[in-house]
């Protein structure tokens, strides 16, 4: 099979075509003219019921240090640094069960 290059009747780029074609138009030029299929585009993004695009995957929140312990808030008592007490993960405000707390598990 016989081969010539012609150029784009657009662009003037040479494009290597059959011996019998009388006329070419090059790849960029058309996709130029004819954009870009639907299948190659990238999908619209899922919103969310507020109307905001979701998260990717794989996009996690960074976590800020508390200054406690893995596993405090399964503690009976834990009492953290500054001296406020939590038991179970909810801070006591009474004075009189935190002493009672402190005490036990001492």
């Amino acid at each position: 099979m016989a081969y010539k290059n012609l150029k784009c009747f657009n662009c003037r780029v040479a494009v290597r075509v059959d011996k019998e074609t009388k006329a070419v138009l090059c790849a960029d030029c058309t996709n130029r003219i004819a954009g870009v299929p639907e299948s190659l585009l990238p999908p619209a993004p899922k919103l969310t019921k507020s109307g905001k695009p979701r998260k990717k995957r794989g996009t996690a929140v960074k976590k800020v240090p508390s200054g406690k312990p893995r596993g405090w808030h399964f503690k009976i008592c834990y009492v953290h640094k500054d001296g406020t007490v939590w038991s179970r993960g909810e801070l006591v405000t009474d004075p009189k069960v935190a002493k009672k707390l402190k005490k036990e598990n001492a």
